[in-house]
């Protein structure tokens, strides 16, 4: 659901392409009293409001209107009211603020213009609206008086302008703007002196900023490691602090009325579901469970394909066939087994940040690391003998090791401050891909398999990570949001002249690719559709086949 995102930034894309969604939950918005949450939804294949109980339940179908998509629902201060986007499915250049009461019915159009209209935030005292517009020319910043029913432009810049979110005491207004520079930043609007404010200043860009209650915080999202996360930051641009920290989408944050929770939509488990986060003690909530997540493919030497799966609420381990027939769930256990790969009747993967081994016949299982430091990624070398993996054991970054598996002896083959991951042999084993984050830049790197002779592959630009090296060792695969744009799509680099191919085009994050053993397919995950799911293709990007559905 990236593109949405694009969408509220750049409205010139196929809208309607980027509402075919599986079912996926998005933008909370927390009654006045605390007691309901509304977000919108895809689970009747068109973007519908709903409402919900703070905690998940009652979740309650508020719009029913096949021919548009209704999307970011806000609620009024006294808590009687929703405004929120609606947009003909076919025409979102004339998308309009609406208003609704909290039972659905009495539904009005506030601004009723020509023009795109997106992301409304009530005034505290619910005599206002503010949004933005893109009805002269490029997105602006409006507030609108309900009463009168005159919208007045207060951002006049020939940059876009947008996200506007009203202060709790109504004296400013925070907002998005690419205004100095390429990067989307927060800054701040004074009603009464008109004055301007930039709050952030960083290398990455900001989404959707939202007040704490208090009006001393606002809270956004941020890709600044290949995903977006939750951030806070004080009205100066200081103490920033990263909420929900980690490896997935966490965006549409908000804060709770008392500011002791945040809730937001979260690909944590594959999809996009509404989450809370209790932000002392750190207690994360799956609100609405309308998602699930089929992941982490590889293919061992033999013909089966073997992935994680959220689907019974916990992380097993599954094999289909290489054709997706076949289906079978490996692993049974309360513990969450994460990245299989596997060998002939073996399976290495991750259980509690060690790595395990699995005999599929017997079921026993053996820890082979039963360490304190985190240990994750791991793959089989071509005879079988070894294993790769990445570890954080003896430094404060992550490195490859490579292990014996007849004597459990263990060698770190990279060191210094990079961050290294998602190692793979070459098909005779010879040489070893992986990535490796220097600073904000990372990049695919080559090495001999006893680490030695190191040798960057990819240029620097945008994140390149998760090789995968093919069988004739002369092309990797690779993830990389090289475009420009924050999705993830996949490249291949041949390594000899070092010229790159985008092989991948669907607006998703593709990750986790793995060669066939003869060269033939490639097999990785994707979101393209909404949830993650297992995905093959020729290695030119042609006949695209999902391998798992939604279960």
């Amino acid at each position: 659901m990236r593109n949405f995102l694009a969408l509220l930034v750049i409205t010139s894309i196929n809208f309607s392409k980027i509402f075919a969604q599986a079912p996926s939950d998005f933008a909370p918005s927390i009654s006045p009293n605390d007691k309901f949450i509304t977000f919108y939804s895809y689970r009747h294949g068109n973007a519908e409001i709903f409402k919900m109980a703070s905690d998940g339940s009652k979740q309650t179908r508020l719009t029913f209107n096949q021919k548009s998509h209704d999307f970011e629902p806000v609620w009024s201060p006294k808590g009687n009211a929703i405004a929120y986007i609606s947009s003909p499915i076919d025409d979102f250049k004339n998308s309009e603020i609406m208003i609704m009461d909290t039972t659905g019915r009495q539904i009005s159009n506030v601004t009723n213009s020509p023009g795109a209209d997106f992301s409304p935030s009530w005034s505290p005292d619910g005599k206002s609206i503010a949004f933005y517009s893109e009805r002269d020319g490029n997105p602006e910043i409006y507030t609108l008086s309900l009463k009168e029913g005159k919208a007045t432009r207060i951002t006049h810049s020939s940059s876009r302008d947008i996200y506007p979110s009203w202060s709790p005491d109504g004296k400013k207004i925070a907002f998005v703007s690419n205004r100095d520079n390429e990067k989307e930043e927060i800054y701040t609007y004074d009603i009464d002196t008109k004055k301007i404010n930039r709050i952030t200043n960083n290398d990455f860009s900001e989404l959707g900023p939202k007040w704490s209650s208090k009006g001393d915080r606002l809270i956004f999202g941020a890709n600044l490691d290949g995903d977006i996360d939750v951030f806070t930051i004080d009205l100066k641009g200081n103490n920033i602090k990263n909420l929900s920290n980690n490896y997935v989408d966490d965006w549409f944050a908000i804060y709770s009325n008392d500011d002791s929770k945040i809730f937001f939509t979260s690909t944590l488990n594959g999809g996009n579901d509404i989450y809370s986060l209790n932000i002392l003690t750190k207690e994360l909530k799956n609100l609405t469970k309308t998602s699930t997540f089929n992941g982490s493919p590889s293919i061992g030497n033999d013909r089966y394909i073997y992935f994680n799966s959220k689907r019974d609420n916990n992380s097993e381990i599954y094999r289909i066939d290489i054709d997706g027939r076949n289906e079978m769930r490996i692993t049974n256990s309360p513990e969450a087994e994460l990245a299989p790969f596997g060998f002939k009747e073996k399976i290495v993967y991750e259980e509690n940040k060690d790595i395990y081994l699995l005999n599929t016949k017997t079921k026993k299982k053996r820890n082979l690391t039963k360490s304190k430091a985190e240990e994750h990624s791991v793959v089989f070398s071509p005879n079988g003998k070894s294993i790769l993996f990445i570890s954080n054991e003896n430094e404060s970054h992550d490195h490859i090791y490579v292990m014996d598996l007849k004597t459990q002896r263990k060698k770190q083959l990279t060191t210094g401050n990079a961050h290294n991951g998602y190692a793979s042999w070459s098909s005779d084993g010879s040489r070893i891909v992986f990535h490796s984050q220097i600073e904000k830049t990372t990049d695919v790197w080559i090495m001999n398999s006893d680490g030695s002779n190191q040798k960057k592959i990819t240029d620097g630009k945008g994140s390149n990570y998760n090789p995968t090296i093919a069988p004739d060792n002369k092309t990797i695969v690779f993830v990389s949001n090289r475009d420009g744009r924050s999705l993830r799509e996949l490249y291949k680099i041949n390594i000899n002249n070092q010229k790159i191919v985008q092989i991948t085009k669907n607006h998703g994050r593709n990750n986790n690719p793995r060669w066939a053993n003869d060269g033939k397919k490639i097999v990785f995950e994707s979101n393209k559709d909404g949830n993650y799911h297992i995905y093959s293709m020729d290695p030119n990007g042609k006949n695209l086949k999902q391998l798992t559905f939604l279960k």
